[in-house]
């Protein structure tokens, strides 16, 4: 497949530069205007080329930068209650970023969870990150081997009342 690519991008060259030949064997004064031509064109062909990648750089350099201001200012009205927004599963209203005893909100994308969705819920619904770990703290998890040793505790309990 390579080879047959290969040959075809070689012909292609070959063919391009034997309509040339054809070219300059029948119209011989027009050589240099048809050089002068082609050379221009590849010139503008690279000032294009050159042109539109600056242009798309600005453009994403603008669009960061804008980006990151938005966040900036959406999190600031947030904070201060001036944007409130929805619970991400139970569409709770009027979530408030500075109501810290009754809203969380996923480290990884920023959707808002009321506190009973966020406790219930160990991944994100939106973008599957895992809520409940934090810089490797476990937040709100329930170790089961707990239950199990609570379990064996009230037995041991219930059998020395049985006993006595």
């Amino acid at each position: 497949m390579f080879f047959a690519a290969l040959f075809l991008c070689r012909f292609q060259v070959w063919m391009s530069r034997q309509s040339l030949a054809l070219a300059d064997h029948f119209f011989p004064d027009r050589v240099r205007p048809r050089a002068l031509n082609l050379y221009n064109k590849i010139l503008q062909d690279r000032k294009n080329l050159l042109g539109d990648m600056m242009k798309e750089q600005k453009k994403k350099l603008a669009d960061d930068q804008m980006e990151g201001r938005e966040t900036v200012v959406r999190r600031g009205l947030q904070s201060r209650g001036f944007i409130r927004v929805n619970c991400s599963v139970c569409n709770q209203q009027d979530l408030r970023l500075a109501d810290q005893a009754n809203t969380r909100l996923c480290v990884a994308c920023g959707a808002f969870y009321c506190i009973k969705c966020f406790c219930l819920r160990r991944y994100c619904q939106e973008c599957q990150n895992d809520m409940q770990v934090i810089d490797r703290v476990e937040l709100y998890y329930e170790d089961l081997s707990d239950d199990e040793e609570s379990v064996e505790v009230e037995e041991r309990e219930e059998e020395e009342e049985e006993e006595e």
